[in-house]
This record gives structure tokens, C-alpha cells and sequence, in this order.
């Protein structure tokens, strides 16, 4: 069996638009631009409520892969949950957004525990440069 690991992902993305805009897309808008999904066909949604769900639905089901744990528009995000991440206990991913000049920096940290090996964190880093840095940037210039 794995040993129990901690890893931290932390990425830091430059968008140009406001911090409103950029959250209500990380919050609201996010079926629109998420880019990865589990299964083909599933929608994936988020309850912006403290509570609310993230996941996909699909079908005749559904995964939540993290809650709202802290929501304090426009600079906060915190979800706790593993993100469909196998052999990880829990996992908290915070964004922050900042404004950044005409624009906005968004920082991500997800902090995950569990027993997970390299490869899989490196996935995961790979995951969130393209949905963060890839998807949502083209999202939010109206690609």
C-alpha cells in the first residue's frame, strides 16, 4: 500500500478581464468552459453556496467531486473534495482572484492528501494549466 502523502499544486493565471467576471465564470458560468469531464456527455455544474456542489451529472447519474466550503465573491473560492482523484483522502482547492490592472491574476492552491502517487499529481498540475489556462482565458475572450 502507498504511503499517506501531502502535495500541493499551486498555479498562478493572468486574465484580462475584471475579477466579477472572471468569478462568475468560476462560479456560475462554468459549464460553459470546462473543459474536462469523466464521462462523455455529462454536464458539469457548481452551486455557488456555501454547500453547493461541484460536479457532473450524466444520464442517469452523477458525481459531486467537491462542496463549496467558503465563497466570498469576487475574491474567493474554497472547495473541499478529492476531484475524482484516485487514492486521495481529501483535498481543498482555493482560488483567489486579484485585480490585476485591467484584469485579473487568479491563483489556484489545491492542497491534496491521500495516497496518491507522483504521476497522478502531475496530471492533475497538467489538468488545471489546460482548464484554467487554456479554457477559461479562451472563455473569457469570447473564443
Amino acid at each position: 500500500m502507498k504511503d499517506l502523502v501531502h502535495d500541493t499544486i499551486e498555479l498562478e493565471f493572468r486574465f484580462d478581464a475584471a475579477p466579477e467576471r472572471v468569478f462568475e465564470a468560476l462560479t456560475r458560468g462554468i459549464g460553459a468552459w470546462w473543459s474536462h469531464a469523466f464521462r462523455e456527455g455529462s454536464k458539469v455544474s457548481l452551486d455557488p453556496r456555501p454547500g453547493g456542489a461541484f460536479g457532473e451529472v450524466w444520464p442517469g447519474g452523477g458525481a459531486v467531486y467537491a462542496v463549496v466550503r467558503h465563497l466570498d465573491p469576487p475574491e474567493t473560492l474554497i472547495l473541499d473534495g478529492p476531484m475524482g482523484m484516485d487514492g486521495a483522502v481529501t483535498a481543498s482547492m482555493e482560488y483567489t482572484l486579484d485585480p490585476d490592472g485591467t484584469g485579473t491574476r487568479l491563483r489556484l492552491v489545491h492542497d491534496i492528501l491521500g495516497r496518491i502517487d507522483p504521476d497522478t499529481i502531475a496530471d492533475y498540475r497538467a489538468g488545471w494549466e489546460a482548464v484554467l489556462g487554456i479554457s477559461l482565458r479562451d472563455y473569457l475572450a469570447g473564443k
